[in-house]
Formats: structure tokens, C-alpha cells, sequence
């Protein structure tokens, strides 16, 4: 294979984590000795950096933009996303009649839709599969795409009950990037830049409050930190709006990372990337075992009580990060698909 071009209806660079993904696959596959477009549309943006600035990528890979309209200060938000979809759209169609690509990519269901239809050959990711019925247009993306990549297993069990005849479709979970979490800060040094206390047991979040206006588990963590025994000996520190390069400092100062998930659904499908973040900085690691704050707080109590746990799990983390690597997660893929 020696093109694929990736096609994004989205806002880019975002500070959502699909953003980063999507940067980090493009450089992966670069990396393997592919040329790599991606093709995003103009949208308004606050964040002012490229995207290889902002993400600490390499520029090993093009980024075109296309023309889009994009209303959002002056309409309502709903009519403003489909103004942008549709448009985006049209501009993807006239990129897909102009230039030729050996494989097409995308994650976006407009896209992936769009693609479905023009007879290119195009290669569908599909991440935290949550519809609650099986969807034509989704059948139609499965059932045309030459390979189906999916985030977890989850999400390939719930696809697999609504449409039993796509067999095309392969599990490869998130990635990491481990040098950018090798930062030279240490513990100590990174509380005083981000002012937070030497002497507490820090339990931390890193990561947005909401998912498609559905919160992500934050409120049951602050519960749960409430009804800690052991609240006295830790701090809780949420960060929910820090830039992308912030967040390895962030993550240095944290003792205890925890992944609340708000529900059983979203736990059995999502692939986080916050969980190999959380690995690659080596921390300690809780992850809810659904809505039930005082459940975790029990877990968060049994790690503040153990300190040497605390380091003991955070070591074996770093150690499991190295098996997920954004570099071969892109070496599965494409061993996959060209084979």
C-alpha cells in the first residue's frame, strides 16, 4: 500500500481526544513508509497552533483543508453541526471526484456514508458502538467498507448482534505515545509548577466532563472522593481544559488515575484513551466498576492505605504500556488489510 487518505468531518486540531487519535494513526501510518493525507474542513477554531505543534506530532504527513460553511456563533448549535456536516460533505465529494487514493479512511459516519456511495475503497473505524436498533445507513457503511477496524470488543459484540453478516470487521484498541508522557519533570517538580500539595495522596482525572452531552463518571467521582474514609490523606484534582502538551504534567503530579465509567454500556464499548495515558505515566490505576460511587470509594481508600501499591501498580502499568504503542496499532492495521 503506498497512499491513504483520511477523511475527518470534524473540527481540527480539537482538544476532544478523537483529535488526538486521529493525529497520532496519521503520523503511525507515515511512520510505516505511507504517504498520508488528511483532509479536514475549514472550521472556526480557538486553538491557534498547527497540528503538529499542538499535538507533538512530526510533519511526516499533509494536511489539506477544504471549504465548509460554518455558522456556529449565530445559529443554534443542533442546525449549526448540520450546516458544517452537510457542507463538509460536498466538499468531500468534490475532493473524492479529483484525486485518487489507493485506500480511503474515516471514523465519522458522515464520511463513511459519503464514502459508501462513490465506490472508492475505503477502510471504516468504528469507535464505542452505542446505537440501541440496527440502522440502514450503518449496514450500508459495514457492508461496503473493505475492512471494518474496531476499538474494542465490546464494540465488535454489540455490532455483531445488530448486523451478524459483516465478517470483514477486526479489533485493534487504542495506542499511546510513550515519549510524550517521557517528560523530565519529576513528582515533586510538577506539584509546584501546577501548585498542588507535597504531602497528599493525589487521585486524579484527565479528560473531558461530558460525552455527546452525557457526563463521563465525573460527578461519581466527586462522590466518591466524598465518601472516602481516607479522604484527609489525598487530594482530588480534575482536569478537565488543559492543553494537549499540558496534559503529561499533569499526569506526573497524579498518584491515582481513575477511569469513572458512567455506565455498563459505555464500559463494554469504549477503548480509552486516557487508559494508556494513564499507563504510559505510569500510574496507578482505578477503573469504576459502574455508577456506584460508594464501590469506589472503597477502591480509592485500599490504595491510599497502601502507598507501596501505589508505585508497585504504577511500574507494571508503564511496563504494559509498551505493548501499545500508536506505531503498532498502525503495523496491525495495515498487516491486516494488506493481507
Amino acid at each position: 500500500m503506498k497512499k491513504i487518505t483520511y477523511l475527518f468531518n470534524g473540527r481540527f486540531p480539537t482538544e476532544k481526544a478523537h483529535g488526538g487519535q486521529i493525529a497520532k494513526m496519521c503520523e503511525a501510518f507515515a511512520s510505516q513508509g505511507i504517504a498520508v493525507e488528511l483532509v479536514v474542513p475549514h472550521r472556526r477554531n480557538t486553538i491557534r497552533e498547527d497540528a503538529p505543534t499542538y499535538y507533538g506530532i512530526k510533519k511526516n504527513f499533509a494536511i489539506k483543508h477544504v471549504w465548509a460553511i460554518d455558522p456556529m456563533l449565530y445559529i443554534p448549535e443542533r442546525l449549526a453541526n448540520a450546516i458544517q456536516t452537510i457542507t463538509s460533505s460536498v466538499s468531500f465529494l468534490w475532493y473524492l471526484m479529483r484525486h485518487q487514493s489507493e485506500v480511503w479512511y474515516a471514523r465519522d459516519h458522515a464520511s463513511l456514508l459519503l464514502l459508501s456511495y462513490f465506490g472508492r475503497p475505503y477502510i471504516a473505524e468504528l469507535h464505542d458502538y452505542r446505537l440501541a436498533r440496527p440502522r440502514w445507513w450503518m449496514r450500508r457503511i459495514l457492508k461496503k467498507a473493505r475492512f471494518v477496524i474496531l476499538n474494542s470488543e465490546g464494540t465488535r459484540s454489540l455490532l455483531a448482534d445488530h448486523y451478524p453478516d459483516i465478517t470483514k470487521a477486526f479489533v485493534a484498541p487504542n495506542g499511546v505515545d510513550l515519549a510524550f508522557f517521557d517528560i523530565p519533570e519529576t513528582r515533586e517538580q510538577a506539584r509546584d509548577i501546577l501548585h498542588l500539595p507535597q504531602d497528599k495522596i493525589i487521585i486524579g482525572y484527565v479528560g473531558r466532563l461530558e460525552v455527546a452531552g452525557k457526563d463521563k463518571g465525573v460527578s461519581m467521582l466527586k462522590e466518591a472522593f466524598e465518601s472516602m474514609k481516607l479522604r484527609d490523606r489525598a487530594e482530588l484534582l480534575l482536569v478537565t481544559s488543559v492543553s494537549y502538551k499540558q496534559v503529561p504534567l499533569n499526569l506526573r503530579a497524579i498518584d491515582i488515575a481513575v477511569i469513572p465509567f458512567p455506565g455498563v454500556r459505555h464500559a463494554k464499548t469504549t477503548s480509552p484513551i486516557k487508559l494508556f495515558q494513564y499507563m504510559a505515566a505510569g500510574k496507578a490505576i482505578v477503573v469504576a466498576d459502574g455508577p456506584d460511587p460508594e464501590q469506589l470509594a472503597r477502591k480509592l481508600d485500599e490504595l491510599v492505605l497502601n502507598p507501596e501499591r501505589i508505585k508497585t501498580l504504577g511500574i507494571k502499568a508503564h511496563e504494559d504500556a509498551r505493548n501499545h504503542t500508536w506505531d503498532q496499532r498502525a503495523k496491525h492495521i495495515l498487516n491486516r488489510i494488506q493481507s
